[in-house]
């Protein structure tokens, strides 16, 4: 690629990538069951939370959750009370951010 090429591809960040969606790389699944029952004590002991309709949660299959975002915490509130390996879809700009970019 010309000189040239190379600096239209790319930004003042470093090189931008070929147009496409790259890999997702979720935290390991021991790491999410490590932080699962922190983050549960945590909450309970700070807030007053509650959840409603996880029995309707199948224990496999397909499942989306969508929840109407109060805080930056939801999906940490969230991840806690469902024992499943979750996937989260957010904003691009989230997963760029330290410790939630990793969840």
């Amino acid at each position: 690629m010309s000189e040239a090429a190379n600096s239209a591809n790319s930004t003042e960040e470093g090189e931008r990538g070929n147009g496409q969606a790259s890999e997702p790389r979720p935290a390991p699944q021991w790491v999410l069951d490590a932080l699962r029952p922190t983050v549960g004590i945590v909450s309970r002991a700070l807030w007053r939370i509650s959840f409603r309709g996880l029995e309707h949660v199948p224990a496999e299959g397909g499942l989306i959750i969508a929840a109407n975002h109060q805080t930056y915490l939801d999906p940490f509130w969230i991840g806690s009370h469902v024992k499943r390996p979750l996937r989260f879809l957010a904003w691009s700009e989230a997963f760029k951010w330290p410790v939630v970019g990793k969840a």
